[in-house]
């Protein structure tokens, strides 16, 4: 038997005798000790003794908060080259086909798409330049 478990059981013999008072006083003392402690720590008031609350700080947010904006502007760069990349591989099967019709179309719906992420005008390149 652990250490733990012997002193636990010590204190969880209660009688009526004033030892087995005295135990329970102090387990019933001991716990809410504990609890105090926890409480004092989850909500930030040991932090002048060095230990950390339980809740993120001002500092740790905006840290996230610029990390998430990093990745998201990565992102978004990440999508306009796959979209000028996709306008221009549907330009040259546009070039290449023998009906340009469903190619027409999906370069007009990647202009509209890359237009409503930039305001401004992709030049699609003349079948001549992709040759």
């Amino acid at each position: 038997m652990s250490f733990f478990a012997k002193w636990l059981a010590i204190l969880l013999a209660i009688d009526d005798t004033p030892q087995g008072m005295r135990r329970w006083r102090l387990l019933v003392g001991t716990s809410i000790a504990v609890f105090g402690l926890f409480i004092l720590w989850a909500l930030g008031l040991g932090s002048h003794l060095g230990l950390s609350s339980g809740f993120a700080h001002a500092s740790d947010l905006t840290d996230i908060k610029n990390g998430i904006q990093k990745a998201a502007d990565v992102a978004d760069e990440v999508k306009l080259r796959l979209l000028k990349k996709s306008i221009v591989d549907t330009r040259i099967l546009q070039c290449n086909a023998d009906s340009k019709r469903y190619y027409t179309q999906r370069l007009e719906e990647l202009t509209d798409e890359y237009y409503a992420d930039t305001k401004s005008v992709f030049v699609v390149p003349d079948c001549g330049d992709l040759k």
